[in-house]
């Protein structure tokens, strides 16, 4: 494509980003409207969805009046949380199958998990009418009967559990509960296909950086003396091109060749790209930076990228954290710290600090426990949309090369429509829907000439923002 053609079709790409930033999309707010049965937008409609909601509501609410006003767009914007969504369901005494609608349609979430026994227990509730409160009760039971020496097991058993709660979803309380205990060691409490996709994402777009660089490598080694060098080494048959190449940049350096010096770290960062075992994380956060303030793109950064990978430990750190703070829950201050819990904190201190006492023990688990709350959240789909964007644009582009055929932005487009809806189908979360601002911005990156990456579209996303309040400015 020449450059003409090129800037015409960003500046076509840059309009439709802009274009979908001034429209309005579907919202949660507009959700909860229509679980109140009301229909309009308008301020009126939304203080009369609030008030509805309000009266079928139970104390203890769910959140403070401020923040359930703006789950309605009253005041500003907010979305109810995945333990909010639960409380609201039971106050509006939802089926599981309206529960889940909330949790993908309303709240962008995944379904119900059927690994966490704390769900597991509020669906059981819900099928059986039961309140809120009644369920706490039953989780409590679940926690304190909770063997700590229980091993969790990290495997694939969600079907499995999910077809075993349908077989005792009927069964009596008790019975239900002694099933649970029995089969504690499966609620490890995430998705293990979930993140086994969003390893296999990973390793994709590793894999793909790789190639990526190693024809960079070896376009940037033919403008050297390389082949020359080697010629003349005559180096061990055993030494691999990895060992060669840093052997090159290394007396190149020395004898201060007539080699730019920037060459020279490039050559060593894709060389050291296309040979490393490691999947290091930071190539991936490159791709998907996103420095826009108030942006509706996700940022992946390196931290929240780790903490999904380390799903299962985050995990199990949480669940042993909520069964030790019920156990301390019932103990005396003075009393001495349960052993299992002293060596639980241990674990995790720098310097195996170990509580004496049950007070000491209960300020630590509580504050631990408010610290990694944050760290262990789900795995949630704006987490796979970008990733999925770059697989999918990169099999198109080879695929065509391949067929050496032209771009077609429709057929582009479906393939990755197509491997979203795979993807969020196996791991039970909302279909693509260009109804929501974030889905759309991405279907904009497939435009009529070309594809845009998801670098481009945060630019893009900047740019629009700036020329808003540029604008707003000037007035």
């Amino acid at each position: 494509m020449n450059t003409t053609r090129r800037d015409e079709s960003k500046k076509k790409f840059y309009a439709e980003v802009k274009d979908i930033l001034k429209k309005k999309h579907r919202e949660s707010s507009w959700y909860m409207m229509e679980l109140m049965g009301v229909e309009g937008k308008e301020e009126a409609d939304r203080k009369k969805a609030f008030r509805i909601m309000m009266n079928k509501l139970t104390e203890p609410y769910p959140a403070s009046r401020p923040t359930m006003r703006r789950w309605f767009g009253i005041n500003g914007m907010a979305t109810p949380n995945r333990a909010q969504a639960y409380m609201i369901s039971f106050c509006l005494g939802f089926s599981v199958q309206r529960l889940n609608h909330f949790l993908q349609e309303g709240i962008g979430q995944p379904a119900a998990q059927y690994n966490d026994y704390r769900e597991v227990i509020f669906l059981y509730c819900l099928d059986h009418h039961y309140s809120y409160e009644q369920a706490l009760k039953m989780i409590d039971g679940y926690e304190k009967s909770f063997q700590t020496q229980t091993q969790l097991i990290h495997t694939h058993s969600t079907n499995q559990l999910m077809q075993e709660f349908a077989y005792h979803k009927n069964s009596s309380k008790e019975a239900f509960m002694k099933w649970m205990r029995e089969n504690s060691q499966f609620f490890k409490g995430y998705s293990l296909t979930t993140l086994d996709y969003l390893n296999t994402y990973k390793y994709m777009i590793i894999d793909v950086i790789r190639e990526d660089a190693k024809r960079s490598l070896d376009n940037l080694i033919r403008e050297t003396d390389f082949a020359t060098w080697i010629r003349m080494k005559c180096s061990a048959e055993s030494e691999k091109e990895y060992q060669l190449i840093e052997k090159y940049i290394a007396g190149a350096r020395r004898k201060k060749k007539d080699v730019n010096n920037d060459v020279l770290e490039m050559l060593h960062e894709l060389n050291h790209m296309v040979n490393s075992k490691k999947a290091y994380n930071s190539t991936i956060i490159e791709l998907f930076s996103n420095e826009v303030k108030q942006s509706p793109l996700p940022e992946l950064t390196s931290k929240h990228l780790s903490d999904m990978l380390n799903t299962p430990l985050q995990k199990e750190r949480e669940i042993r954290t909520n069964i030790a703070l019920n156990v301390l829950s019932g103990m005396e201050s003075k009393e001495a710290c349960p052993e299992w819990i002293g060596r639980f904190i241990a674990d995790y201190t720098k310097d195996s600090y170990y509580a004496e006492t049950v007070l000491e023990a209960k300020v630590w688990v509580e504050k631990f426990s408010k610290e990694h709350h944050r760290r262990c959240q789900l795995i949630q789909r704006e987490d796979f949309l970008p990733m999925i964007l770059y697989v999918a644009q990169k099999q198109y582009q080879s695929s065509i090369e391949q067929k050496e055929s032209r771009y077609e932005q429709g057929e582009a487009l479906d393939v990755f429509r197509d491997m979203v809806n795979s993807t969020f189908a196996a791991c039970g979360m909302r279909k693509w829907n260009p109804m929501y601002e974030l889905d759309a911005l991405l279907a904009a990156c497939y435009q009529e000439d070309e594809m845009f990456y998801f670098g481009e579209l945060c630019d893009a996303v900047n740019k629009a923002q700036e020329q808003v309040l540029t604008a707003g400015h000037v007035m």
